[in-house]
């Protein structure tokens, strides 16, 4: 007789390691599944949270630079509340905002945001005073933080005291690359109102503007600096080589300080803090309008009862190219013009003010500056990037009665600027 049973138990043997082993393989792959689905159902939780958390910060530094407009607008010190639209579910998207002075003399705000599921709160908190800006009648007529190239038949009446008492100062540039210059001259205000050759002719012909302030203050088409023995520099060749000594070109110890600094008093990387006051237009469009560039835009910065008036007269034009050969401000409504983008004034270009192109540091492009075919500013430009004044005839005419009027008549005027380092969240 033959015996099979130790085959027959050896296969049996077999195929239960096998059931044992898939048993354990499938509980392990059990195992895993839930453990990734746990993992995922946390991603997916933390992910949520972090989307909520974020939308409470967000609304809680919307209620903060809210109350610092409203407190500039009202200057006085005062708490807030809002409910937002974010969200038609319950409770609302709200912050409020509480206001305190500190013993330094700084205003505090602590914002409260509350996302729109009610689920996520945020408190945010920083400190801000008010940084005046004034002082322009220190400028000189031209400051630029780059290449200034003249050309053309170029006038240019000097700050008599720009340099210190009685020290006249013309200009404060990188460098000086004259193109295609017919006649380059500078001299003081006298000098070129009524200084030799300038009494006679077409040039006894003057515009007196009224002046609380003598003597008065005087246009004069057909006068030049050209003609007079006062004036200070006559060629273009002695100020590309630093021989004009009204003028200072940037060396070791003469840098250039930030136009945005000197203009603003603050650094360039807070520009937007002088951007949320300013006057803002979308386009240079010459139409006779308050909401384009135009002899009246300033008009909304000295009349009573406009939401600008008594505010600094900043008049800023966004991201925009500007082609400008019509009259901007007047001599009783100067302006602070800004142009963030790139810029052309032009032949029956009439600036009455401050012209300031602001190269933007945040946007990664350079702006082109063209000054040329005939234009007039009465007042100063500056500029943080090259500066080309080519053909035509062309003025720039330092005018300290208008300065003095876009500084309040020496009281200057005052905006909002951020503690630095006091910014908090909890």
């Amino acid at each position: 007789m033959t015996c099979n049973q130790p085959q027959n138990m050896s296969s049996r043997q077999q195929g239960a390691v096998t059931l044992i082993l898939a048993v354990i393989i499938l509980l392990l792959m059990t195992i895993v599944v839930i453990y990734t689905a746990k993992v995922g159902m946390l991603e997916l939780k933390s992910s949520s949270n972090t989307v909520r958390a974020k939308e409470a910060h967000y609304i809680a530094q919307g209620g903060l630079d809210y109350a610092v407009a409203q407190y500039t607008a009202s200057n006085s010190i005062a708490s807030y509340s809002e409910n937002l639209p974010l969200s038609t579910s319950s409770p609302a998207a709200n912050f409020s905002v509480n206001g305190s002075s500190t013993a330094s003399g700084f205003v505090q705000f602590r914002s409260t945001g509350n996302g729109p599921d009610g689920t996520a709160t945020a408190v945010v908190e920083e400190q801000f005073g008010f940084i005046p800006i004034g002082g322009f009648g220190n400028l000189p007529p031209l400051m630029a933080n780059g290449d200034y190239s003249p050309g053309g038949t170029m006038t240019i009446i000097a700050n008599p005291n720009g340099a210190g008492d009685g020290v006249p100062l013309s200009g404060w540039i990188d460098s000086a690359t004259p193109t295609g210059v017919s006649s380059f001259s500078t001299c003081e205000q006298d000098e070129f109102l009524f200084g030799e050759g300038n009494t006679t002719g077409a040039a006894a012909s003057k515009t007196a503007y009224p002046n609380d302030i003598n003597p008065e203050f005087y246009t004069c088409d057909a006068c030049s600096c050209t003609t007079t023995a006062g004036a200070m520099c006559s060629n273009a060749s002695d100020l590309e080589d630093g021989l004009c000594e009204d003028f200072v070109i940037e060396t070791a110890s003469t840098a250039v300080p930030s136009t945005f600094e000197n203009l603003f008093n603050r650094e360039e990387a807070y520009w937007e803090t002088v951007f949320e006051q300013a006057y803002q237009l979308d386009d240079c469009e010459g139409a006779d309008s308050l909401e384009s560039l135009s002899p009246d835009v300033g008009s909304v910065f000295y009349t009573e009862g406009t939401d600008y008036f008594n505010r600094a007269p900043i008049v800023w034009v966004v991201d925009a190219d500007c082609s400008i050969n019509f009259e901007v401000g007047t001599y009783e409504h100067p302006v602070i013009l800004v142009i963030d983008g790139n810029l052309q004034v032009q032949g029956g270009g009439i600036i009455w003010g401050i012209l300031y192109a602001f190269d933007r540091p945040d946007d990664g492009a350079s702006i082109d500056v063209e000054l040329r075919g005939g234009f007039k500013i009465y007042g100063s430009v500056l500029a943080n990037t090259d500066v080309d004044m080519g053909s035509g005839t062309n003025l720039l005419y330092y005018a300290p009665r208008i300065l003095d009027k876009l500084g309040n008549n020496g009281s200057g005027y005052y905006l909002p600027a951020r503690k630095p380092g006091s910014w908090k969240d909890y």
